[in-house]
């Protein structure tokens, strides 16, 4: 880790700034997230801000992806692009950068920027973004479209000259947009889309290449194929699994297989090869769904009231405190298996009959209403269906989910989660009927497909392992191994790295004070369970800017502007999954936090050890 950056201000008054907490997100925007963060939300707006256009123009321009010179001058398509315009600006050569500040660009560009569909990219963006209450903070005035102001400009062209009856044209746009910063400023931000046109001499051609393109983009929708795409990784990593999918074998041989149906299912294509050696398939992280029902529930575990039994009931809370605590490998194991229960026998047997269930936890027709909630509804994929079926439909509508709540005959019952990946590099080629020898490859649109993740073993083993490694980890962080900390009084060890940069009475950057105690923890449980490192990721230890140490060593999390969060905000957690080291917390559709911890303090404190 880098060394720390020097104290930040000496000691001031501050004033308490405690957050304000409402009603659960359920996914539909309506109601805001209570562990609604700047960052977290300001990542999720950018994803589906890119996905929005991205998906837009990808539509506004799929119906000029192959075309020819006959349809341009017949239905009028362009005034400055055609065969002929292209082959005369590229002069002989085999392919060009178009100077942006010559006439043909701003020519070309001209044409280019007529076929974007403006007011239904707002439209959407009005749907997605500015009615949903979680993004309200982050909009101009609070409610203004980001993409009001926006232009939609070419920002670069390249031509390419494929054979002497076929050119084909390579374009970026670019737009910037409107959002709100961190201290209230407007912030401008900048989107792409990299878009394709090829042009034909001939209409038969461009004909035929359309209806093989169409053809592929049918056949990745059927129930044969768009099941057939998966990956096997017990890591909620979602960068990790990215790096699966792209370089994924299966994936790859599928297409290869694909592209070969379509070939011979029309004897008139029988002269062009499909091609996939340039392939490559891209993750979206920000539709990412993992196997909630619904789209949004409990927030983290590891507490005794987010397993519906009653606080004031010891035989939960003093069992999970001494175990956290200090409790031996069999003790946890046991503990683990009540977390997993799906039977009320399987819980009342470790303790007893008489616990106490929260009437707030009666939302479903369950004798154990425990059962219904936390990580046992993650165990059954897509059970009682919820949103997550439809969010994953609307990547792939015949994707199979099996909906069963019975774990033991679930089919997908080592599913993880679903990707969206998008497919480019797909190409058709054909031997050239004018230049002799030379074949010509064109490269077909992206195409868009959904991955199974499963997990390589029964996935209550793999969530066992999480809760393991999850315990060891909080039990080194809050302190319980080393420090003699207590439910109350928690006491952390500041790192080597770290140690002699921190003073009291002075603030200091959160994120690299906490990101070294975790690094440091973790080092050290991978160092005796090399097996946990797969689940170690996503850290959260709260929220604000500066950590401020005080004269005792105490300390609180502190915003920007120096105003200090309630104790009870700082509450250590590791999420399940994560893009990389950063906790993955929702998606474009809701929240998905899936997290383990040992619980906030409401009265006590939290102190270094130095």
């Amino acid at each position: 880790m880098k060394k720390l950056l020097s104290i930040l201000a000496a000691t001031t008054m501050v004033v308490s700034a405690p957050l304000s907490v409402v009603a659960c997100g359920d996914g539909t925007g309506d109601v805001l997230d209570p562990n609604w963060d700047f960052n977290t939300a300001n990542n999720a707006l950018m994803g589906i801000l890119s996905s929005i256009y991205q998906e837009n123009l990808a539509e506004d321009f799929s119906d000029y992806f192959f075309t020819n010179d006959e349809d341009i001058q017949s239905k009028k398509l362009f005034d400055n692009i055609s065969l002929e315009l292209l082959k005369k600006e590229l002069d002989g050569k085999d392919s060009k950068i178009v100077d942006v500040k010559s006439d043909n660009f701003k020519k070309m560009a001209s044409d280019l920027e007529k076929l974007p569909n403006k007011d239904k990219l707002t439209k959407d963006t009005n749907n997605k973004v500015v009615k949903n209450v979680n993004y309200k903070q982050l909009l101009v005035n609070g409610n203004q479209n980001p993409f009001e102001t926006s232009e939609i400009k070419v920002a670069s062209i390249q031509l390419y000259k494929l054979d002497e009856d076929v050119c084909s044209m390579q374009f970026r746009t670019e737009s910037t947009y409107q959002t709100v910063d961190a201290s209230g400023d407007v912030a401008y931000n900048n989107v792409k889309y990299n878009g394709s046109i090829t042009i034909f001499s001939e209409k038969a051609t461009a004909d035929r290449m359309n209806a093989m393109a169409k053809d592929v983009e049918r056949r990745v929708q059927t129930p044969t194929w768009a099941n057939s795409f998966s990956i096997k990784s017990d890591s909620g990593d979602l960068l990790e699994a990215s790096k699966l999918i792209d370089q994924s074998t299966e994936i790859k041989n599928n297409f290869e297989k694909l592209g070969k149906e379509t070939i011979d299912s029309n004897t008139d294509w029988k002269d062009y090869t499909f091609d996939n050696k340039k392939m490559k398939a891209e993750s979206n992280l920000d539709r990412f769904i993992a196997p909630i029902p619904g789209r949004t529930w409990g927030d983290t575990t590891g507490m005794w009231n987010e397993w519906g039994a009653n606080p004031s009931d010891a035989g939960i809370e003093n069992k999970f405190n001494q175990i956290m605590r200090n409790g031996s490998k069999s003790e946890i194991d046991e503990f683990i298996k009540f977390y997993m229960a799906q039977k009320e026998e399987d819980l009342t047997s470790l303790f007893g009959k008489d616990i106490a269930i929260r009437p707030e936890m009666s939302t479903v027709p369950s004798t154990l209403k425990y059962i219904e909630s936390g990580f046992n509804r993650f165990i059954n994929p897509f059970s009682n269906t919820g949103g997550s079926i439809n969010d994953v439909r609307e990547i792939a509508w015949e994707i199979r989910i099996d909906e069963s709540t019975d774990y033991a005959s679930n089919t997908d019952k080592y599913l993880l989660g679903v990707h969206e990946a998008n497919v480019s590099g797909l190409s058709i080629s054909y031997e050239s009927k004018i230049t002799s020898g030379k074949t010509v490859s064109i490269e077909l649109p992206t195409q868009k497909i959904a991955v199974k993740q499963n997990v390589t073993r029964d996935l209550k083993e793999v969530l066992e392992d999480y809760f393991r490694a999850q315990i060891a980890l909080m039990r080194k962080i809050n302190g319980f191994s080393d420090n003699n900390s207590s439910v109350t009084k928690r006491i952390i060890s500041l790192p080597r790295s770290i140690r002699d940069d921190i003073k009291t009475n002075a603030y200091y950057d959160a994120q690299e004070v906490f990101q070294a105690i975790y690094d440091d923890a973790r080092e050290s449980i991978v160092k005796d369970n090399p097996e946990y490192n797969k689940h170690l990721h996503g850290f959260y230890f709260g929220p604000g800017k500066y950590v401020h140490v005080k004269s005792d060593w105490s300390f609180s999390l502190a915003a920007g502007d120096k105003s200090e969060y309630d104790i009870k905000y700082i509450n250590p957690r590791s999420y399940f999954y994560s893009k990389g080291e950063e906790p993955f917390t929702s998606n474009q559709w809701g929240s998905i936090r899936l997290a383990f911890n040992f619980g906030a303090i409401k009265n006590g404190s939290w102190s270094f050890r130095n």
